[in-house]
């Protein structure tokens, strides 16, 4: 009896064991199962839309660089629905250019070779004027000031808008520069003109203007009929540049004169939102490829979707997806990542 009690004592404890085994293996799959189904699966994500959470607490976290959002890892073929993207592998060079590149006093805009600006002066129509046949932009910002400028002349019968300047050289920078810190002093002249290698006007997007009267020129203000020019600048893809406001943030002070060609639709989201390109570079952060898109409806009233891509840090390249379908852009922020803007 003594040898059979203990046998049967070993047998009950290898039992114990074994369903103690099984109690702990099943509790650790529950859990398991319980946290990956609350981790988004990027291929699960790649339609448009906001985060669950609302648009207000979500707007002011990203507009103080304070997002959680993460992009999606490693944007690959096995991370990305092939059938709806294109991976393009961009060269991280081409971060410093696009429509909407940041330049200001901590973005230096890079100069390249391959820069090409148009003569406004024989490229341009009959509604607006310019002082100097010399002035050049880029092609978009041209294309895109001669249809603003015509229709304006066409809404209010005036052609008196007068373009006096566009892409500006380095030295031509560091002249009105050196010039304003003579008269003013560095601290104030750096309020009111951009270092050389700091103003937009590098970049063949920025465009300045006055107004041509009877008595000479002076210089255009929200006022009248000009009024109209400030209201519809977002629809060809203009923003006013800088305002008192903003000049926090932007680092120059008031500036009526100045417009940015930053495209469609962005402009129009700026204007809506009340947001400076510094604002609106940061707001565009929470909108990883893979995580959430902005979808907005254009002032030509298409659909548009913009997500960002973070530049690839570690290598010279960076992986970018693209629609299979449908017109798209790519542009730089000159900062750290990419923008793509889609035309539905």
């Amino acid at each position: 009896m003594k040898k059979y009690r203990n046998s049967f004592n070993l047998s009950d404890t290898l039992i114990t064991a074994v369903v103690i085994i099984f109690l702990v293996g099943f509790s650790m799959l529950t859990v398991w199962i319980i946290r990956g189904l609350s981790v988004v699966d990027p291929a699960a994500s790649l339609s448009s839309g906001q985060p669950e959470s609302s648009e207000e607490s979500y707007e002011s976290s990203y507009a103080e660089g304070e997002g959680d959002i993460q992009q999606s890892d490693a944007l690959t073929s096995d991370t990305v629905d092939m059938d709806t993207y294109t991976i393009l592998d961009i060269e991280n060079d081409a971060i410093t250019r696009g429509d909407l590149i940041l330049i200001n006093k901590d973005h230096e805009y890079i100069f390249s070779e391959e820069d090409v600006f148009t003569p406004i002066y024989g490229n341009k129509n009959q509604g607006y004027k310019v002082s100097y046949a010399t002035i050049t932009l880029n092609q978009p910002t041209l294309d895109a000031l001669n249809a603003f400028m015509l229709d304006f002349s066409e809404e209010t019968g005036r052609r008196n808008i007068q373009v006096i300047s566009g892409f500006r050289s380095y030295e031509t920078q560091e002249e009105l520069y050196n010039s304003r810190v003579a008269k003013q002093g560095e601290e104030e002249a750096s309020k009111l003109t951009a270092r050389p290698g700091h103003s937009e006007h590098h970049s063949g997007y920025a465009v300045d203007f006055n107004l041509l009267t009877n008595n000479g020129t002076q210089e255009i203000t929200n006022e009248g009929d000009y009024t109209w020019v400030y209201e519809h600048a977002h629809e060809y893809g203009f923003i006013q540049r800088y305002s008192n406001e903003k000049s926090d943030l932007t680092g120059i002070s008031d500036e009526p004169w100045h417009f940015r060609y930053v495209g469609i639709p962005h402009a129009s989201v700026m204007t809506e939102r009340g947001y400076c390109l510094e604002e609106y570079m940061q707001y565009l952060l929470g909108f990883p490829f893979g995580v959430s898109h902005l979808t907005v409806t254009g002032p030509d009233e298409k659909e548009y979707e913009i997500y960002y891509v973070a530049a690839n840090t570690t290598g010279s390249t960076t992986s970018i997806p693209v629609p299979n379908k449908g017109s798209y852009t790519v542009s730089g922020n000159n900062a750290d990542g990419f923008i793509v803007t889609i035309t539905k």
